[in-house]
């Protein structure tokens, strides 16, 4: 290397020596601080790094608070708003109300997506409720039962009649067969024997007493009336001490026959032949005795009384006497109507 001239440089502020070094060819070779001794032995200070000035604070800029209102839209608890959020919480508030399904929160009354939690406010806002109506089982429809047929008794009246014509005598013949209460019991369906059970031995369990005829049973309190049962083809056929009146437009779809006499003191007729309506004749018993004041005999035994009755065809009928035939001849058919009518009123 050549030979390099040197300047020395003194620093006052920071009391240094700068020394510079240049070649012959006036080209930098270093910069360096070399250890110089002073006068009386004193060396230069080292450089100092230079301190760069710190930054300024920069002021925190806050984001805005908002109140949020809830609308439980006339179902569920009121809630008080809530104040100061910068966004939607991410835990909303639950409603509950009896009919209803809550299904959550929404920036509309009738929105169909729910708010986002989480979301940032930009002003004061609302949350509607959103609910669904739960369908509410609707109670099955009483049934409405058929008003009582008043052609019940011609059916059996009919079926048990026979009417030839005879041309060569211009004459009818009429050949009446007539069972008799008990005989009606014996052809019964085994449903209709079962109801007659039933209801027998609720009468009987008041403290009535039975008496059997021809014509059908009655149900007495010592002299007092208070019952009646018979059978027609079909189904069995009660008589009550009840107003009739007491029982338009209910359940209890009866008859007033208290214009025969024979039914003057049970003029509510009511007839079954279901289960269901056997349960309310039932319910008729149990009323009738809570308005004579009836108590129910204590230790009373239902009773199979259908068993005394067997099926039996048409000969066993006629031995035990509860069938009857009769044959006779007119010459006019309404003489046959005139008969049954007056078979009718006799009853």
């Amino acid at each position: 290397m050549k030979d390099t001239n040197t300047i020395v440089l003194f620093d006052k502020a920071s009391n240094q020596y700068k020394v510079i070094k240049f070649n012959d060819e006036n080209k930098w070779v270093a910069d360096e601080i070399e250890k110089l001794v002073l006068e009386k032995g004193v060396e230069p200070k080292a450089e100092e790094p230079v301190k760069e000035p710190e930054p300024a604070p920069v002021e925190e800029v806050k984001a805005p608070k908002y109140k949020l209102t809830f609308d439980n839209q006339g179902h569920g608890e009121t809630l008080d708003p809530q104040e100061d959020l910068e966004a939607v919480p991410t835990e909303l508030p639950l409603l509950h109300e009896e009919g209803f399904e809550f299904k959550g929160w929404a920036l509309e009354p009738n929105a169909e997506e729910l708010v986002d939690l989480g979301l940032e406010l930009q002003a004061d806002t609302t949350l509607y409720a959103l609910w669904e109506e739960i369908p509410q089982p609707q109670p099955e429809p009483e049934p409405v039962e058929e008003a009582d047929d008043d052609d019940d008794d011609k059916d059996e009246a009919e079926s048990d009649t026979q009417i030839t014509y005879n041309e060569e005598t211009h004459t009818y013949t009429v050949i009446r067969k007539k069972r008799a209460y008990e005989g009606r019991i014996c052809v019964a369906s085994k449903e209709n024997k079962e109801f007659y059970n039933q209801v027998k031995n609720r009468l009987l369990s008041y403290g009535l007493t039975s008496r059997i005829s021809k014509q059908g049973e009655k149900f007495r309190l010592k002299k007092e009336q208070l019952a009646q049962i018979k059978f027609t083809a079909k189904q069995m056929v009660l008589y009550l001490a009840l107003d009739p009146k007491q029982f338009e437009g209910s359940k209890y779809v009866g008859k007033d026959v208290s214009n025969k006499k024979t039914y003057a003191d049970t003029p509510f007729q009511y007839k079954t032949k279901s289960e269901r309506k056997t349960q309310w004749m039932l319910e008729l018993v149990d009323l009738l005795a809570q308005n004579k004041k009836l108590e129910f005999v204590e230790g009373y035994k239902d009773k199979d009384f259908a068993k005394d009755y067997p099926f039996m065809d048409e000969q066993g009928l006629i031995d035990k006497g509860y069938l009857t035939i009769s044959e006779k001849t007119v010459t006019e058919i309404k003489q046959v109507e005139a008969d049954a009518e007056g078979e009718e009123e006799a009853e």
